[in-house]
Parts: structure tokens; sequence; C-alpha cells
């Protein structure tokens, strides 16, 4: 009978660590990992599951930071590329750096899940879309319940006007993720597009339940309400999207627009 090596501290450590984030305790999970580097300050796994909590408490600059000196310890690891590419696109870093981290990634690793994501994201960015559409495919095929990639190729498809299709994918993003508002947004982007009016004023109710105080939900609001000319309504989720980002060039243009139809210029 084969005898089990007892785990380490360390190890024990690492594994409550990612019990708290799987959970959503991210600052706990920080905490394990912290302790962790404090005793191996070269943990790659801990630098780079560090680094992964920043980036999920909006922190990007700093988790790019510890990702990349868990890359200097182990640069084997395809994940620390997916989850940097990721943490740059947070931070707004160009397409071309993106794709370039995405396939370090990928030639790791070619079925990466999140580098395929970020590949295609990238991708699009750089008006390369058949190449884009060909990975998110394949990512599709591989993993046909990743809500994310269905989100993202129905941004690219909406780019291309192919609105039909793209809200098939944004309402399976729903589906797969309900709890995650980019979803809503992006499908009543699609729907605004189409004017399809009355199913979105649905659409936009229920993620307005869901999610009360997503200011970008209100804007899509906003859009919609002066769209089918209940501006009076809609200049309240107007000036509150506005509120959350008052230098938000795209929410200004909306509330601008809501206070010249109701004469207040």
């Amino acid at each position: 009978m084969a005898t089990q090596t007892a785990p380490t501290p360390t190890r024990e450590k690492m594994l409550k660590g990612l019990g708290y984030q799987k959970s959503g305790e991210i600052e706990k999970a920080q905490r394990c990992y912290k302790q962790v580097l404090k005793k191996l300050p070269n943990n790659a796994d801990a630098l780079h599951l560090l680094g992964v909590t920043y980036r999920q408490l909006g922190y990007p600059k700093r988790a790019i930071e510890y990702i990349q000196k868990a890359i200097g310890v182990n640069s084997k690891q395809a994940p620390f590329y997916a989850n940097l590419a990721r943490a740059m696109m947070d931070v707004g870093t160009d397409a071309e750096s993106m794709l370039a981290v995405s396939e370090k990634a990928l030639s790791l690793n070619p079925q990466e899940k999140e580098a395929l994501n970020i590949k295609g994201i990238a991708l699009t960015r750089l008006k390369r879309t058949e190449e884009a559409e060909k990975v998110f495919q394949q990512l599709l095929v591989m993993y046909p319940d990743f809500g994310d990639a269905y989100r993202n190729y129905g941004m690219l498809l909406r780019e291309e006007k192919d609105y039909k299709k793209a809200l098939a994918f944004f309402h399976r993003a729903v589906q797969l993720i309900p709890d995650n508002p980019e979803n809503y947004v992006e499908r009543a982007r699609c729907r605004l597009e189409q004017k399809d009016y009355d199913v979105s004023q649905q659409e936009l109710t229920q993620a307005l339940e869901l999610f009360p105080k997503h200011a970008e939900i209100k804007h899509e609001a906003a859009r919609l309400l002066f769209s089918i000319s209940q501006t009076h309504v809609g200049v309240t989720y107007a000036e509150e999207a506005v509120a959350d980002d008052p230098k938000n060039y795209h929410r200004l243009v909306t509330l601008a627009v809501h206070y010249l139809m109701l004469g207040r210029g």
C-alpha cells in the first residue's frame, strides 16, 4: 500500500488561498499568498496568484508587477502569460503587445483558455477579423460553456454589423454568466443598433433589477429611452451614469442630448 506524503505548511497555505479565491473571498486569499511569500519570496505560484487577486480587486498595474515577478522566477507557465495579458488589457495596453503575450502563453499550451480569449480580442482590435473569428470558433469548440468567449465573439460580429448572429451570442453569454453585467450591456447595445426597442426595454428592466447601481447599464437605459422619446425618464439614468464617471465622453454626450431634447440648452 502506497503511503502519501504529508502536505507541507506552504502547500496547505496555498490551497487555503485558492479556496478563498474560488469562493470570492479575495482579501483572505491575498493574506494567504503574502504569508507564503514572507517565507518564500520567490515562490512563483504565490507571486502569480497574488497578482491575479490584485486584478480581481481592480488593481491591474499591481497585478502586472507580481505576475511579471512570477514569470521571472518561472518562465514556462502558460497561465502566467495568459493572466499577464488579461491585466495588460485592463490597463489599456496596445493590442500588438497583448497579442504577443497571449501567443507566448499558447506556445507553452495551445489550449490555454484565457490566452485564446485575449488573442481573439487583440486580433479584433487590430481589425484582423477573419483570424479573430477562427480563434473564437476554436475556443468555443474546445470550451463550449465559456461565457466570455460568446460575449467577445458577439462584439466582433456586431462590429461586422451581423446583428442577428451577435445577439444570439450575447444572449448565450447572459445565460452562461447571468451575474456579469457586461453581457447585458453588450446585448442592449446590439438591440439598440437593430432598433429592437420593445425587447430591449424588457431586458434592460431586468438588468436594472439585477444590477441597480451599475452605471453602464443605466447609460444604456438612458440611450434606449431617448430613442423611444421617453427623455423625461431617461435623463435621470443619464445623470446617474455621468455622476459615476464625470469624464466619460459617451455618457456626457448622452446626457447633453437629453438636456437638449428637454429644452435645457
